[in-house]
């Protein structure tokens, strides 16, 4: 089986991988030089990062293995289109039997057997048949001679033939975009490697986000728990009222109800995760976010812009393609002229026709030649051919607008979302200093008798939602670093079985 075709890639800038590869993935070592020289991430479930997910869903992707195996297909058909180049050979061998018939008889006057001329002729007939004849012609006997009738007809033929405008003006055409048509196939399987790898991040960040607000929900549930134990202690010695014992088992219930809430969101990621990385359970494994990116370091949307344009699979797809329609409307065209051919013919055959007098014996001869032929018909065949392919190379050409258009806008929209998360990081971050300071203060109030326990569980609350609202925008952060690093194609993933 051919080996499943490279995939290609480009290196960025170092100061471009610096600040998006590192600050806004993490998940490559820049270090190792190119994308494609860096060794593939190892899986390693003890420390799963995000990169290691995406490399595990490529290599275990059916739909990337049947994509290969379209791409094997189109390798195969373009090898066999180099086929119309070779001249066409054809052998033949053939049995005629014939039915009987007599030949009128030819007269004149005998020949002289003295006239050295004729006593030549005589001596350099071999054939019985044909000597019988001549004798009968020398005796003046030719009112009874006539040519032999031979009822068995063999013949062995050998046929070249090569047209020289199919090979040039077609054939060579349709190679070429049998070639072109290999590369999209080629290209296509980058791009579905490059879509189940942001597959793969998405459910990774999915679950991420899952547990990290299963976490704080827990933590939630545990200190209202040790807040409702604290006002019952206070309720037996007097302290508390009523309302903060009944407002403390709320709590309690609420928490139990996210906690509740956020183990189904962890086991449905969990069950997502594990069907994405073909594996049998996800739970186990530990995720390794990389660090939180920042979007000060972020280059501009038109810096990234021309990079997408050029390394995106899809739209070099859309670009073969183009290529490959106007080959395929080249040949249509070629249709439409003349055909030129030469051509070579070796008879051997019993009797051979060429011979005479004819004799029952194989003779073998040949010829060669050269033929312009044309017919109106193919002049309307061909035009119907072309405007096919004008309209199919028209609509690609439409295509393709289309797909960089879409290209630079999702660029400018996943880098915009990505800086306005980075904002809401900050206004978080914010949220939460000022939630634990509140909290503090609450604390410091109700040991000194100012407060009670109700604004201390309240503030507790309103310290656990900025916790988890500020881990939501992080993992957010890291997943739309993931998706502006889809959209710009600064990273080519390859399946484990094209990398060898």
């Amino acid at each position: 089986m051919r080996p499943a075709p490279s995939l290609p890639s480009f290196q960025m800038p170092f100061s471009f991988l610096t600040s998006l590869r590192v600050a806004l993935v993490g998940s490559v070592l820049v270090a190792a030089g190119p994308v494609a020289e860096a060794q593939p991430p190892r899986f390693d479930p003890d420390a799963l990062t995000p990169a290691m997910a995406s490399q595990r869903a490529v290599d275990t992707s059916p739909e990337l293995a049947a994509l290969r195996a379209e791409a094997e297909s189109a390798h195969l058909g373009s090898d066999g289109a180099v086929i119309g180049l070779v001249p066409r050979l054809t052998l033949s061998a053939g049995y005629r039997r014939l039915s009987p018939i007599t030949n009128p008889p030819f007269g004149g006057p005998p020949l002289d057997a003295t006239d050295p001329g004729v006593a030549g002729e005589l001596a350099a007939v071999n054939d019985p048949a044909s000597a019988a004849l001549f004798d009968r012609l020398t005796r003046g006997n030719a009112d009874q001679a006539a040519f032999p009738v031979f009822l068995n007809d063999y013949e062995l033929r050998a046929r070249l033939d090569y047209s020289l405008t199919a090979a040039v003006l077609r054939e060579l055409p349709r190679r070429r975009a049998a070639q072109l048509q290999a590369t999209v196939a080629d290209l296509t399987v980058e791009d579905g490697a490059r879509q189940v790898a942001l597959a793969a991040q998405r459910v990774y960040f999915a679950a991420a986000s899952a547990r990290a607000a299963d976490e704080v929900a827990r933590e939630t549930l545990r200190r209202a728990q040790a807040d409702l134990a604290l006002v019952q202690a206070r309720l037996e010695g007097g302290d508390a009222t009523p309302a903060e014992g009944l407002s403390a088992e709320s709590a309690v219930a609420i928490a139990e109800a996210e906690v509740a809430r956020t183990e189904t969101e962890v086991a449905v990621t969990t069950a997502q995760l594990a069907q994405v990385l073909h594996v049998d359970d996800a739970a186990p494994l530990q995720l390794a976010l990389p660090p939180t990116p920042s979007g000060s370091a972020l280059p501009t949307a038109d810096a990234l812009l021309p990079n997408a344009l050029a390394q995106r699979p899809e739209l070099q797809g859309l670009r073969a393609s183009e290529a490959a329609q106007q080959e395929t409307r080249s040949a249509a065209r070629a249709g439409q002229l003349p055909d030129l051919s030469v051509y070579g013919d070796i008879v051997s055959a019993n009797p051979n026709q060429r011979i005479f007098p004819p004799s029952q014996r194989f003779d073998t001869t040949w010829e060669i030649g050269v033929t312009l032929a044309w017919s109106p018909n193919d002049l309307l065949t061909s035009g119907t051919a072309v405007d096919q392919a004008d309209a199919a190379l028209a609509a690609t050409q439409a295509t393709l607008r289309q797909a960089e258009e879409a290209v630079a806008l999702a660029l400018r929209v996943a880098r915009a979302r990505l800086l306005a998360t980075d904002r809401e990081i900050a206004r978080r971050q914010a949220a939460l200093s000022a939630a634990e300071a509140s909290q503090r203060l609450r604390v410091a109030e109700l040991e000194a008798g100012a407060t009670t326990a109700a604004e201390v569980l309240r503030a507790s609350v309103a310290v656990d939602a900025a916790r988890i609202a500020l881990r939501r925008a992080e993992i957010d952060a890291r997943s739309l670093a993931a998706e502006l690093d889809f959209a710009a194609a600064t990273q080519t993933w390859s399946p484990a079985e094209a990398s060898r």
